[in-house]
């Protein structure tokens, strides 16, 4: 009975924070290295013939047979909208159909190719950079707007690779063998509202009032007893436990109750010592009193704020990629991308509902970056028109969990200090602050493997300008049960459109994209089929359920020059 209760007001404290996770998901694409493999749809293993090769096919820099550098860039506006409404035994809210307001993204690249032959066999170096993948998503912070800004209204993840240098050879006449590694390193960050229920916040609001009822006149740990058993005695279920162990009738008590809250100096010192005779007799009780006295500290953490940045300032993966020519307009490619080990320094602020920080923590993480494998075909059917398809496979399955650890308990000082001066013993105090939502969490995630298919289209109008169009399917990895509004992701239809012009007699590349990606339909999650949701709405005992709608528009446009010497 009493155990149940001790659970709910736990629970209460870690839902709290059960939401706070960092913003890895599966919606972390620039949709594309370069603006020609960009126009193809990223359908460009088989051939892998600029810069760009250095993430696609290693293998690919081989083929090339003038030294060239590139530069360009990719310009991203997202245009992401959702719409989240939850509920639970107490509180309910439909939010408003929002869209981020994220300002335009710019995701740099370049290259330089250097071609060479070794034992009579054509090889190459070079070196690259890019972004592989990142988003940034910004929503309206204001919970009443926007119901989702308790989960999330505020995320980004993005991975740089600053250098990856990577050697290409020609094996045979037609095989090509290519490696590199790629160092770089990763950002990832949350920002949300902290959401307390009607339940809450009233518990917290009838410690308060009654604690400065008797604060006056009594001790303050006395006063801070009474005025929390006043609030725990509501229950029925309490009180029913006070008729059976305490020896009272039903009318006894609710005469001793009615004279504890009229200050009569009897029945305080009678209830007192119930109280007392209580926790003694029941660690759970205790517990349950203790979690009273809290209440107030939770309650002021109403629609306060939670920051959340991670960084890993280093780290490496490896491309391996080969390059098999069966005829001379004929060739298939396939290339490993390996995964990315990588430990995140965290930071973290939490500011209570008027804007004070009341707590900084440090901690760290480790998440793998997914390896992929990406195959393809390129085939020219006459000389003008180039046709390339590919599949590409990710191993979102690596990321089934992560765990979180910090370097000591979120908001212990705020729990501990708070509870001192409500007269709790500093023993009982520490103890509290330091399990309410410990140094550790693990979050779920059990995302799926995904299978793109790609499909990119070249035809050269003209010696000097190429017209290339392009296309790819990229399902969510994210199963609803895990999806939340960190990540409002969704399987999505990429289209690009783009030009390859050639200056200067042909030593000066420039190549332009358009990119458009849509969602397929509206995503809906339904009413409690996430956990991740529904946990930032309420504990298990108050029956959280959330709902989400989600769509989204991404533009992008990608320029990239290449001169060849």
């Amino acid at each position: 009975m009493v155990r149940k209760r001790k659970g709910f007001w736990i629970v209460v404290l870690l839902a709290l924070f059960l939401s706070s996770s960092l913003a890895w998901a599966g919606n972390v694409d620039t949709y594309g290295i370069g603006a020609k493999a960009t126009a193809l749809g990223g359908a460009f293993t088989a051939r892998a013939d600029d810069f760009s090769a250095m993430y696609y096919n290693p293998a690919g820099i081989a083929q090339l047979e003038r030294p060239q550098v590139s530069l360009g860039s990719s310009f991203v506006n997202a245009a992401v909208s959702s719409e989240v409404n939850y509920k639970n035994d107490y509180d309910y809210r439909n939010g408003k159909y929002v869209k981020d307001d994220t300002q335009l993204l710019v995701y740099p690249h370049g290259g330089v190719v250097y071609p060479f032959q070794i034992f009579g066999k054509k090889a190459a170096f070079g070196v690259a950079t890019y972004v592989p993948y990142g988003l940034w998503l910004r929503w309206e912070p204001d919970p009443r707007v926007n119901a989702g800004a308790y989960n999330t209204y505020e995320s980004w993840y993005y991975r740089v690779v600053n250098a990856a240098p990577t050697f290409a050879i020609q094996l045979t006449k037609r095989l090509y063998l290519g490696f590199n590694v790629a160092f770089g390193n990763s950002h990832s960050g949350v920002k949300r509202r902290i959401y307390q229920s009607p339940r809450v916040l009233a518990a917290g609001a009838g410690f308060s009032q009654a604690f400065s009822q008797f604060s006056l006149f009594l001790p303050t740990s006395t006063a801070s007893d009474i005025s929390a058993g006043l609030v725990l005695f509501q229950d029925p279920q309490i009180q029913q436990m006070a008729i059976t162990l305490g020896g009272l009738t039903p009318a006894q008590l609710a005469a001793l109750l009615a004279g504890v809250q009229a200050g009569n100096p009897a029945a305080i010192s009678q209830f007192n010592t119930l109280l007392q005779t209580f926790s003694a007799a029941s660690p759970d009780f205790a517990s349950a009193m203790l979690s009273i006295k809290a209440t107030p500290l939770v309650a002021n953490l109403k629609d306060g704020k939670m920051k959340t940045s991670a960084v890993d300032d280093f780290n490496w993966s490896w491309n391996v990629g080969l390059i098999y020519k069966i005829r001379d307009n004929l060739q298939i490619g396939l290339c490993y991308r390996g995964l990315t080990k990588t430990r995140f320094w965290l930071r973290t602020h939490v500011y209570d509902g008027k804007g004070n920080r009341v707590d900084s923590v440090k901690g760290h993480t480790w998440v793998d970056h997914p390896d992929q494998f990406q195959a393809g075909i390129y085939w020219r059917p006459f000389k003008k028109l180039h046709l390339e398809f590919d599949i590409t496979w990710t191993n979102w399955q690596r990321i089934d969990h992560y765990k979180v650890e910090w370097n000591h308990p979120l908001l212990y000082d705020y729990f501990y200090n708070g509870l001192v001066k409500k007269g709790v013993d500093p023993k009982l105090a520490r103890e509290f602050a330091k399990n309410a939502i410990g140094d550790k969490e693990n979050f779920k995630r059990n995302w799926r493997n995904t299978i793109q298919y790609r499909f990119g289209a070249e035809y050269e109008l003209f010696d000097w300008l190429a017209l290339r169009a392009g296309y790819y399917y990229d399902p969510t990895p994210i199963p609803e049960k895990t999806s939340d509004a960190t990540w409002p992701d969704a399987d999505k239809r990429t289209f690009a459109f783009g030009t390859g012009l050639k200056l200067l007699g042909g030593r000066l590349l420039v190549d332009t994209t358009y990119q458009f990606t849509m969602t397929d339909g509206r995503r809906i999650i339904g009413w409690g089929d996430s956990v991740n949701l529904n946990d930032t709405y309420g504990s298990e005992e108050e029956h959280p359920e959330a709902q989400m709608v989600g769509r989204g528009y991404v533009h992008n446009i990608t320029v990239t020059l290449t001169y060849m010497f």
